[in-house]
């Protein structure tokens, strides 16, 4: 916390904010919690920061990677502290990249989620996993495909409002 608390001049100086995300780790026995991966310790660190450059950037994948559905982590840490959202779908065992609504995430209930904390962030993908699969040919459809998907989610979550 005092590291991050001395970057408060920098950001304040350049007009940056800095966004903390919940991690995980990858242990010999298997996931483990990282920082921040329990959402009332990332609500803690933000909340302890105070300051309006410093923001969560809550990764769904990783989420459902340290066992936790994102919409329960969305409902606790809400929209005064999330400002930015790391869109990303995987098996809940590995953090695969892949695209939402292809793997085992509940897209429509954190699509639920997203609505009733009012979050008016960024949606920024995650999805490298899902691109790798296709050959360089293939990448403008696929790139389309990611695109018209999150027009889907973001048109969904509109619909909940």
């Amino acid at each position: 916390m005092s590291f991050y608390k001395e970057l408060i001049p920098y950001a304040e100086k350049f007009g940056i904010k800095i966004a903390c995300e919940n991690i995980f780790q990858t242990t010999d026995s298997g996931i483990a919690d990282g920082a921040c991966a329990d959402p009332s310790e990332f609500n803690k660190y933000i909340d302890d920061i105070a300051n309006p450059y410093f923001t969560a950037c809550l990764d769904l994948g990783h989420c459902n990677v340290t066992g936790r559905k994102a919409q329960n982590v969305l409902r606790t840490m809400g929209a005064n502290r999330i400002t930015a959202l790391h869109i990303h779908d995987n098996d809940g065992f590995t953090d695969l990249h892949h695209l939402p609504l292809t793997v085992s995430m509940e897209w429509d209930e954190i699509c639920k989620a997203i609505a009733e904390i009012g979050y008016k962030g960024n949606f920024t993908y995650e999805a490298d996993g899902f691109l790798n699969a296709y050959s360089d040919e293939f990448i403008p459809t696929a790139l389309k495909f990611m695109h018209d998907t999150g027009r889907y989610l973001i048109s969904n979550i509109m619909n909940k409002q």
